[in-house]
Formats: structure tokens, sequence, C-alpha cells
């Protein structure tokens, strides 16, 4: 999920560019608006990939990650696995915070768990 703003800056483009590709998108149900982030100035639409467009994408990745942690749980001690998966989520955890404002506890909670839905996570 990601604002214009956002995703201007990390595709080197205007906002107004962004804008007109993703109403371009919209139009083929490929996109839609998913919320409000709280901006500076005004509250901006956050977007995000509709279920039909995310068939678009390769979606191996869950049998590699699966592989990976095999072959890791060959490797390593059951400690050293446990303490690089625990990287991995602050990691992940990290870069979501920082795609987030602070904000209330709720509102961080709610962050938190759009954030592993988004990934495929069933959290409560």
């Amino acid at each position: 999920m990601k604002t214009v703003s956002e995703l201007a800056q990390e595709l080197e483009l205007s906002d107004n560019a962004v804008r007109a590709h993703l109403l371009s998108l919209e139009g083929d149900g490929l996109t839609e608006q998913s919320g409000i982030q709280r901006g500076t100035r005004k509250p901006h639409l956050a977007y995000w990939l509709t279920e039909e467009a995310e068939h678009l994408f390769p979606k191996a990745y869950d049998t590699l990650l699966n592989q990976l942690i095999a072959v890791f749980k060959g490797r390593l001690t059951a400690l050293a696995l446990e303490e690089v998966l625990r990287e991995v989520g602050r990691s992940f955890a990290r870069t979501d915070a920082a795609n987030q404002n602070n904000g209330d506890i709720d509102s961080r909670t709610g962050g938190a768990l759009a954030a592993l839905e988004a990934i495929g996570g069933s959290a409560r």
C-alpha cells in the first residue's frame, strides 16, 4: 500500500504522472484506493494492487522460502535459525514502521495487522 507521493519518489516520476498511471490501472481493475494515510498537510489516499493484479505476478516465493528455511534448518542450530528469522522479522517491522506515521497504539496495531495480512498472514 503506497501513496501517490511514495510511488512518485520510488519511481522517480512526478505526482501527476503517477496519478495518470493509477487512474489507468484503476480503470483496468488492477489497483484500488485502500484507505487514507495521514500527511503533513492533508491526508493522502493509499493504493494497492487488486486481487486480479496479484495474479499477474509470479508467486514462487513461498516455495523458495520454504526450501531456504529447510536448508537453514539443516545447517544452523535451532537458536541460530531463530535469531536469523527474528532479524528478518525486525527488518520487516522497521521497513513497515518507516512507511507509517506514528499514531496511537490502535492505529499502529492496525497498521501492523494490515502489513501482516498484505504478505499473507492471518493475525488477530
